[in-house]
């Protein structure tokens, strides 16, 4: 999906060149954006099997138990 946003950036940078080639400072905008979405896939790389991971420990712990809210309790006794 990132791959994907990442191409759509670049394509958007490459199209506000071609139709205007003076708004090169909003092309650069989309090729920095493009850079950022490259650099977040390249941190995800293996997070895929770590994520896995995680949510497999967290379905073996019990669910924490409920707080009740005590709001409406407070607000029924508030003399506003």
């Amino acid at each position: 999906a990132l791959e994907r946003v990442r191409e759509a950036l670049e394509a958007a940078g490459e199209q506000v060149n071609d139709l205007d080639g003076d708004a090169y400072a909003l092309a650069d905008r989309f090729g920095f954006a493009s850079e950022f979405v490259s650099s977040a896939q390249s941190e995800l790389v293996d997070s895929e099997a770590e994520l896995r991971r995680v949510g497999a420990a967290s379905t073996s712990y019990s669910p924490a138990p409920t707080v009740r809210d005590h709001r409406g309790a407070a607000l029924a006794t508030s003399p506003a």
